[in-house]
């Protein structure tokens, strides 16, 4: 018999925990797979103050029986997560926070049920004037110029061994998918739209979807296979060997 493997996409989360229950709702119906993960698109905000509090509900969310995949944005804060032990997840590199809570890092390229996922984090923080430095913003927010070499060359490499790209994850948009919804976070995040819209022609033959946030948007562009999430959940069950 084929496995199943549940996962579920949404947007960004903000530490709110009305937001946490409702997953915990959702995740409800997959109780009887074992293998079962939820994607959160950036901004997952429950690793943010990283304080007693936080790491109380931290412990709470690792009692859960299924696994969060996320990508991070740039409501993140990243001097916490990156403190925390790089494991392999599924053939990708990720920060290990919980047993249960994995934040992918830039460029990485997990399996499952045979689906190959590119993850690549990071956003621009528009609202930076209202923030403090290593406090609610964070200068890793956006990519640097080697992760940008090591995402594009580690696309290459999995291509170049006769892998496809079924699903890409973000957490700002592509150029076009910022044109079809006439959207722009400044030309700060320009790069980093610019290298996902390479990302997307490169693969633009073989892959399903783009899933990102961001926005505060819940918009499907289907013409581009592209779909912005906010509150919205998509729920997809890959079934090994299909």
């Amino acid at each position: 018999m084929r496995e199943l493997i549940p996962i579920v996409f949404t947007g960004d989360t903000h530490r709110e925990y009305g937001r946490l229950l409702e997953i915990y709702n959702i995740m409800k119906k997959y109780k009887d797979y074992e293998e079962k993960y939820v994607c959160v698109l950036g901004d997952f905000g429950y690793l943010f103050e990283d304080n007693f509090s936080e790491k109380k509900l931290l412990d709470d969310i690792e009692q859960q029986d299924f696994i969060f995949i996320v990508i991070p944005g740039n409501h993140e804060n990243y001097n916490a997560f990156q403190e925390y032990e790089i494991v392999d997840f599924h053939g990708a590199k990720a920060h290990k926070v919980r047993e249960n809570i994995f934040y992918m890092c830039r460029g990485e390229i997990f399996e499952l049920a045979g689906r190959y996922f590119y993850c690549m984090g990071g956003g621009n923080s528009v609202d930076r004037y209202m923030r403090r430095k290593n406090i609610s913003y964070w200068e890793d927010e956006m990519p640097t110029d080697d992760e940008y070499k090591y995402a594009a060359d580690n696309l290459e490499t999995h291509r170049r061994n006769g892998k496809k790209i079924d699903f890409i994850l973000s957490h700002t948009a592509p150029l076009s998918g910022l044109a079809y919804l006439g959207k722009s976070h400044g030309q700060e995040e320009w790069p980093l739209n610019n290298f996902l819209e390479y990302v997307r022609e490169t693969v633009k033959d073989e892959y399903t979807m783009h899933f990102f946030g961001h926005l505060h948007i819940d918009k499907e562009l289907p013409s581009i296979k592209q779909r912005a999430l906010w509150f919205d959940y998509v729920e997809i069950i890959l079934e090994e060997g299909k």
